[in-house]
Order: C-alpha cells, then sequence, then structure tokens
C-alpha cells in the first residue's frame, strides 16, 4: 500500500504536534463532559426539590416517614405504588423467542436497551409480529414502564401506546390519583433507592411485589400537574446547554479527525511550528482509545468525590 513518507525530523515533528493538540483536545472533552454531569446534577436537583417539597418554599412541612423523600407538605401524602395504580404487572418474551414472532414493522415491544432520557418511549428496537403479540402481556397506552433487573435496574419512561415489554420490565398502569407524567417523574427520583435495596445475587432485582410497595409523594393532582409544568419549565434551558456541549464535543472531535489526516498527508505544514516542551502523551487515534481515557478521568474524579 503506497504511503507518505516525509523526512525522518518531519515525522517526530508531525508526532511531537498531534500529541499537543491531542492533549488539549483530550482536557477539552474532558471539561465538555463533566460540565454535561454537573448540568444533570442541577436539573435532577430541581426534579428531586419539586418532587419532595413542591413549589411552595413557605408551605409548612412533616415527616414523610421514608428516608429517600424527607419531609413533605403537610397537605402532600405518601403512598405505595400499588395504591396509585390500576395494576403493577412484569413483561415477558414469546416462548422459544423464534422469528416467526418478530416483524419489522411490528407491535412494540420494549427491553432496557430502548429506555433514553426521554419521558417518553418510541419505538422499540425489536417488534412482533402478530403471532408474537399473542404471545405476551399487552399493556395500555400511558403504562409507566420500569427496569427492575440489571444494570439499568430504575429506568422509568411513559409508554404513550398500547405496548408489550420482556420480563425484565414491570408496566405499571396509574389511577386517578396520580398524573402520569409527574407519577413517572416521581419514581425516577427513586431510581438511586432501587439500586440500593434491590436484591443482589449476580446482578440487583427487585420483583413485582416490591415494585408494588415502593412508596412516592402523592400531591394533590392539580399540584402535579403545575410541578410538571414547572419542570419542563426549568429543565429546558439545561437540556439546550446539554445538547450544546454534546455539539462542540462532536465538532471538536471532527476537527481531530481532519487535523490528523491534513497533518500526515502534508497538507498542513507543521515544521516551522513552536511546541512546548511537556511529557509527551500517546496521542489516541480512535473513538474508542478516547473514549476510554475519558473514562478512566471520569472514574478518577468520581473516586477523588
Amino acid at each position: 500500500m503506497p504511503s507518505v513518507v516525509p523526512p525522518l525530523e518531519e515525522q517526530r515533528q508531525i508526532v511531537r504536534f498531534l500529541n499537543d493538540v491531542g492533549n488539549k483536545i483530550q482536557r477539552f472533552i474532558r471539561n465538555k463532559r463533566r460540565l454535561i454531569e454537573l448540568l444533570k446534577e442541577q436539573k435532577q436537583n430541581i426534579i428531586n426539590q419539586a418532587v419532595t417539597r413542591g413549589l411552595d418554599c413557605n408551605v409548612k412541612l412533616k415527616p414523610s416517614g421514608v428516608e429517600w423523600i424527607g419531609d413533605i407538605p403537610e397537605h402532600w401524602e405518601v403512598l405505595p405504588v400499588r395504591r396509585c395504580a390500576q395494576l403493577v404487572k412484569t413483561g415477558g418474551t414469546p416462548a422459544g423467542a423464534g422469528d416467526e414472532y418478530f416483524s419489522t414493522p411490528g407491535f412494540n415491544w420494549f427491553t432496557p436497551g430502548d429506555f433514553k432520557e426521554d419521558l417518553c418511549l418510541s419505538n422499540s428496537e425489536r417488534q412482533l409480529s402478530e403471532i408474537g403479540k399473542g404471545c405476551v402481556k399487552i399493556f395500555p397506552p400511558n403504562t409507566v414502564m420500569m427496569i427492575g433487573i440489571g444494570g439499568t435496574i430504575g429506568k422509568v419512561a411513559i409508554s404513550k401506546e398500547m405496548a408489550s415489554c420482556n420480563q425484565q420490565i414491570n408496566g405499571i398502569l396509574p389511577n386517578e390519583r396520580v398524573d402520569i407524567e409527574y407519577f413517572a417523574i416521581s419514581l425516577r427520583c427513586l431510581k438511586n433507592f432501587i439500586v440500593s435495596c434491590g436484591k443482589f445475587t449476580t446482578m440487583p432485582i427487585i420483583n413485582q411485589d416490591e415494585t408494588k410497595s415502593l412508596r412516592v409523594p402523592v400531591p394533590p393532582v392539580i399540584e402535579q400537574e403545575t410541578t410538571v409544568k414547572h419542570i419542563k419549565k426549568e429543565s429546558l434551558a439545561i437540556d439546550q446547554a446539554i445538547t450544546r456541549t454534546q455539539r462542540e464535543i462532536e465538532l471538536i472531535r471532527e476537527y481531530r479527525t481532519r487535523l490528523i489526516a491534513d497533518v500526515v498527508t502534508g497538507q498542513v505544514d507543521v515544521r516551522g511550528i513552536e511546541i512546548p516542551e511537556t511529557v509527551e502523551e500517546a496521542f489516541p487515534e480512535t473513538e474508542d482509545e478516547l473514549d476510554a481515557l475519558d473514562n478512566l478521568d471520569d472514574e478518577a474524579t468520581e473516586d477523588e468525590a
């Protein structure tokens, strides 16, 4: 395979230049990722405050009797999920899971991989055929789905349309005591508690009965609706900031890839560029290597915290 071969000293200069630029880009991406985490924490704090304290900072409080909730407004209730739901059922998988049970397009069959940041689920990655649909539990529209096992235990989202799910997910159909979006948001606030109380064998798990026993703060429905509007309004600017920051990361990666190509093919001449005398680090040439370095830095930051 033909390859461009500049003089040896120029090769060394190219490596030093790309190491220097690469290290700066790594620091840039780390800082942007940390910013994203801080923005997510800020958003979660807004949600937690609204769900457990309400919007009136002058309201009288009372003990909730639940550790993760703390004090709540005295006119609120704390209820187990079973009293906020018409049904709580675990999903399932068609027996045998042969090709005849699945089709595209088909009927939504959600698995943990379909749960993203959005409050509502979209189309599932795998969908059921009519044969497959007849072999599983069907949940009505506006079912709140919660992952009950594995590394994503406690993730919650709403299925706005009739759908099904696998056995890793519990479907909860809210009753008239709760606004569906408020209920889903309050369950999301339970994630850390669910992880801590879930039974561990090879992975954390919370079963159907334990899901029914989870307790959530329940204000009057009109207050729930107002709270949801407040959360959406306060979250909008934060979500936009996160999106912009993620785009900045994408752009700097595109710049890095193009810069490497231009420098090693001689489109950009780096011979006369002075490079600071710093400790050189191996410059990652793939997205996976860069991600691995970022993850190591994130873990070190968490350990220090």
